[in-house]
């Protein structure tokens, strides 16, 4: 009998978001025990990522907003 070995699909990256950064101590079962009181130091990890994708996208959205504005006000520049 002949194998097919099939490759599992690549994995397509989203470069939109930031995926944040995964340390080592994540894995660590002895650590994850230990929270403070401030709760999960994972769970807070990703509360900043996805804060810091929030800003990046409203960063994105204003940029646009001056770019159409500086355009709309050369071509009523020009139309004068």
């Amino acid at each position: 009998m002949t194998e097919q070995n099939q490759s599992p699909r690549p994995c397509k990256v989203d470069h939109t978001q930031f995926g944040g950064i995964v340390y080592p101590s994540d894995f660590n079962p002895n650590r994850r025990n230990q929270n403070g009181k401030n709760g999960s130091t994972i769970a807070r990890r990703i509360a900043c990522d996805l804060q810091f994708d929030r800003q990046c996208r409203k960063n994105t959205e204003n940029r646009k907003i001056r770019e159409e504005m500086k355009n709309d006000q050369r071509n009523d520049e020009t139309e004068m």
